[in-house]
């Protein structure tokens, strides 16, 4: 336990009936503080456990800090949740509604295009700038999985089209294959930074010919 607390930055407090005591003496400990922080590049972000040392020129001081991290790369981790939530989203029974879509279709011998809108209050701007992840998913009468696509579509809101985007949401469109024996798109949006999820399913007979 002590080798644990003293990798991690703490103490390890055992055997004592006085918990309040304890405690005392963890806050007193830390009424002083510095905090030190670094960002290693991407390219160092290996997986590994990497040691950290800090040394200081004054004497009597003891310090507590960890021994060492292990170097994740986050955003790795962060998009395999995404592509976990879309598939699951692909699997629901029904639609979700996190992120609202309106959509309308049309069809001919060359294939599927799908515009659609989407509501501009579930999307997370930063800098004006946001970022969604698309799966179209395409089904026969039976309900088997016949064709599937995925995109991602990066956006700005502009003063140009700013008030359009608040008016009508997001507009945009998309050409599918159309296989044969198709019977249903179903279309799964997810706002990647705040990991919302949207999906509406179309039934191709309802759409129009052309």
């Amino acid at each position: 336990m002590e080798q644990f607390a003293e990798q991690t930055g703490g103490r390890a407090y055992y055997n004592r009936n006085d918990i309040d005591g304890a405690m005392a003496e963890a806050i007193a400990e830390t009424h002083a503080t510095y905090t030190l922080a670094f960002y290693p590049p991407a390219r160092e972000l290996d997986g590994n456990f990497h040691p950290l040392i800090v040394k200081t020129s004054r004497k009597g001081v003891t310090l507590t800090y960890r021994h060492g991290y292990l170097a994740n790369d986050d955003s790795k981790a962060d998009e395999k949740r995404r592509k976990q939530e879309l598939e699951s989203a692909l699997l629901s029974p029904i639609d979700l509604s996190e992120v609202g879509i309106m959509a309308a279709g049309a069809k001919d011998s060359g294939g599927l295009l799908l515009r659609f809108a989407l509501d501009p209050k579930a999307l997370t701007l930063q800098d004006e700038a946001g970022v969604i992840d698309e799966m179209f998913v395409t089904l026969n009468a039976s309900g088997e999985i016949i064709a599937k696509s995925a995109f991602e579509v990066k956006f700005r809101v502009t003063a140009a089209n700013r008030d359009s985007y608040q008016k009508n949401g997001l507009t945009l469109q998309r050409a599918l294959p159309y296989p044969a024996g198709a019977s249903k798109v179903r279309m799964i949006i997810q706002d990647k930074r705040s990991g919302r999820l949207g999906s509406l399913t179309l039934v191709l007979d309802q759409l129009d010919i052309q």
